[in-house]
């Protein structure tokens, strides 16, 4: 069952990465007919000057005034002809633990965060901050890493044929269609250096290798079929890879601007990639990410 994108929530600390994320949203909810939360985590006091060009006030009352005034500034800054209905809220203190308490009290379907933070906090919308949200909100995560210049156009699924993956690709698709979008399947063929360690004889391994990789195109085609339905197109990818590698050569390959993965699949995908989701967005991967949860 597909999820419903009713309300997209976007953190900022008000810095270019934090930016692009707030206009990937704008696009997304506007697309999806969405309502746009746009919060603030004040995690300490400096960050401000750096937004207001002046020491931040000491009064809490007008600092939370200097915030929602630079909320509404890059409010203004979206494109203006965007029919989004945007709410903001400012909270208080470390964004991985205000943002999941927060989430408690408000409905969200999808959570956009910057790759990248220059500000008080640079590493708040990376690395541990990333990984907690990741792991403590049941909810899709967006991770924006690149300039945006228009929609999604072509989309990497990564599947392991569980159900947390075939989730996840379905969302991914219901997010962005009518992109172009690309069911890849990783399979590594683990269990062959084990066949001819134990005397397996090489025709038999050669044989084996064809029959698994017959079988898992047959099984990834059924999965593109039952998630493009009569509306989409997908086009199955089988590679004989690890995950990791799969996903970051395909994603070059294809120029794909976003990759989407499932957060609890039951094998190497969800392991390997969420375990290091901050490293492939950082230093690897050319492109955005969103885990689904």
């Amino acid at each position: 069952m597909t999820r419903s994108i009713a309300n997209i929530v976007v953190a900022t600390d008000f810095s270019a990465a934090a930016r692009r994320a707030l206009q990937r949203a704008s696009r997304l909810a506007e697309r999806n007919g969405a309502e746009l939360h746009i919060v603030h985590s004040i995690a300490a006091a400096g960050w401000i000057d750096d937004v207001i060009g002046v020491a931040p006030p000491s009064n809490p009352a007008q600092l939370h005034e200097a915030v929602e005034s630079a909320i509404r500034d890059e409010c203004a800054a979206l494109a203006p002809q965007a029919q989004v209905r945007v709410h903001t809220a400012t909270l208080e203190g470390p964004l991985h633990r205000t943002l999941p308490a927060w989430l408690a009290e408000h409905r969200a379907d999808l959570i956009v965060l910057g790759a990248y933070g220059e500000s008080g906090w640079r590493q708040v919308l990376l690395g541990s901050t990333a990984e907690r949200l990741l792991r403590q909100c049941r909810v899709p995560v967006l991770l924006v890493r690149n300039e945006v210049i228009g929609d999604y156009a072509r989309i990497l699924l990564a599947t392991d044929f569980s159900k947390a993956a075939d989730e996840a690709a379905a969302f991914g698709v219901a997010l962005t269609a009518p992109a172009h979008h690309f069911l890849v399947h990783a399979d590594e063929r683990l269990y062959e250096p084990h066949l001819a360690f134990i005397g397996v004889k090489t025709d038999i391994v050669e044989e084996y290798r064809r029959d698994r990789g017959i079988a898992a195109m047959r099984r990834l085609e059924a999965s593109a079929t039952q998630l493009a339905g009569d509306k989409y197109s997908l086009v199955p990818i089988l590679r004989d890879a690890p995950p990791s590698r799969a996903l970051t050569e395909l994603a070059e390959e294809i120029a794909a601007d976003l990759v989407v993965v499932g957060s609890s699949g039951r094998g190497q995908v969800a392991r390997e990639f969420l375990g290091s989701v901050s490293h492939h967005v950082a230093t690897t991967l050319p492109c955005d990410v969103l885990v689904v949860s």
